[in-house]
């Protein structure tokens, strides 16, 4: 498939009831359980399944499998904020006393992700490194 058909059409199934050929947008809270073993293995992560919308629900969940297949990944990730994506990816690549090294043009708030730890079980250290064009010299 092109990339354009992709972002179109990408991750999405026709859907049986209704056959509609676009992504509903699904607005609910919650999700219906087939029982309270159902449920538990849902937010144990046993069974695959929509439990609480801020955790997955059906319309972003076509968003990641298209923007997976877009990039030729595997799987994607979608984040309702850019903190929330800045959050994982820092907790996803830094192990206990892991140093990251960024410029200073970063966002602000990824410093307060990082600050001095308040308690134990603090990720890493986030250290400035002044990178400008200043730097190089013209030809």
């Amino acid at each position: 498939m092109k990339s354009d058909t992709i972002a179109v059409h990408g991750g999405y199934e026709t859907e049986p009831t209704t056959r509609a050929v676009a992504v509903p947008i699904y607005q609910t809270v919650a999700y219906e359980f087939d029982s309270a073993d159902h449920g538990a293995a849902l937010f144990n992560l046993e069974v695959e399944g929509h439990r609480y919308s801020r955790i997955s629900n059906p319309t972003t969940a076509v968003l990641e499998r298209r923007v997976a297949e877009l990039e030729g990944g595997v799987e994607a990730l979608c984040t309702s904020t850019g903190q929330a994506a800045l959050n994982y990816a820092i907790l996803n690549l830094a192990d206990m006393g892991t140093n990251i090294v960024s410029v200073p043009q970063l966002y602000h708030d990824a410093y307060a992700v990082c600050a001095p730890p308040a308690e134990p079980g603090h990720r890493g250290a986030l250290c400035r490194v002044g990178c400008t064009r200043r730097d190089r010299q013209a030809d």
